[in-house]
């Protein structure tokens, strides 16, 4: 039996936000125009590398290559020669930027009054995530829509990332880490993410000040040693969550003490 197909976007209030960028909500009708408007305008390939730094022109480009029944790379590093090996592997393909998505989205086109929310079949490879190559050539690993649909259900159910929430991440969206937690958690949960990747203790601050509550920060024991020691005030936290390497236990709790919020770990790798 063929499995039904999966929704790009979960049901929730139309004008409910899945981001927060400049301050500003997107609420969930104007994502579904962004995504039409770019699904028109992407080159025609079969493979998409998407570059988008922005978290939220990402997850506009990664929906719009799903909703064209299109697949996104995403490279574990934008070195030029893991770059271009993968445009060696993958001859039929293309790379998306910032600056595309910034020109598509700024056309004059009329938008559609209420898009239709695309379906994607569940078998539909939506993602090649590619492991960090540090013992050799990266790796592909295919992510059909069903299985990242499945793995989204389980981070709600064990997160508990819900309507309302604001999450605010610190890595890269083309990692499974923060794909999973701030590119489908929105999609699936109804859960918004700031549109940025803030660096720096400050830039963390900053943006955590900017997304409202209840807010969650997704990061790595490396951001949170250097939040820590950074001695700065911080906006209240519903939670936190560490993965990407072993998190300490003196570290966790400083973290605690520092966030007054809980630490989650989590352990994980782009081939599971």
């Amino acid at each position: 039996m063929i499995p039904a197909p999966f929704p790009l976007l979960a049901r929730a209030a139309p004008n409910a936000p899945i981001a927060w960028r400049h301050g500003q909500p997107i609420s969930r009708v104007n994502f579904l125009r962004h995504v039409a408007k770019v699904a028109r305008r992407l080159p025609p390939a079969r493979f998409i590398l998407n570059l988008c730094e922005d978290r939220y022109r990402f997850l506009v480009g990664f929906a719009a290559v799903g909703a064209n029944g299109r697949t996104n790379l995403l490279p574990s590093s934008r070195a030029s020669l893991h770059l271009r090996q993968l445009v060696e592997d993958y001859p039929d393909s293309a790379r998306i930027t910032d600056d595309d998505l910034d020109s598509w989205l700024a056309s004059d086109e009329v938008a559609e009054s209420v898009p239709a929310t695309p379906e994607l079949p569940a078998e539909q490879v939506m993602a090649i995530a590619f492991t960090s190559g540090s013992t050799g050539r990266a790796k592909p690993n295919r992510k059909t829509w069903g299985e990242l649909i499945s793995g989204a259900a389980q981070a709600r159910q064990r997160f508990g990332f819900a309507p309302g929430m604001t999450i605010v991440a610190t890595v890269p969206p083309q990692h499974m880490y923060g794909l999973e937690t701030s590119i489908m958690a929105p999609l699936v949960s109804g859960a918004s993410v700031h549109g940025g990747r803030p660096f720096f203790p400050d830039d963390v601050r900053i943006a955590l000040d900017a997304a409202p509550p209840p807010r969650v920060l997704v990061t790595t024991p490396v951001h949170l040693h250097a939040c820590v020691r950074a001695d700065l005030r911080w906006p209240r936290l519903t939670f936190l969550i560490s993965a990407t390497a072993p998190l300490s236990s003196t570290l966790a709790a400083q973290a605690e003490a520092t966030f007054a919020a809980p630490v989650l770990e989590i352990y994980g790798c782009t081939e599971a």
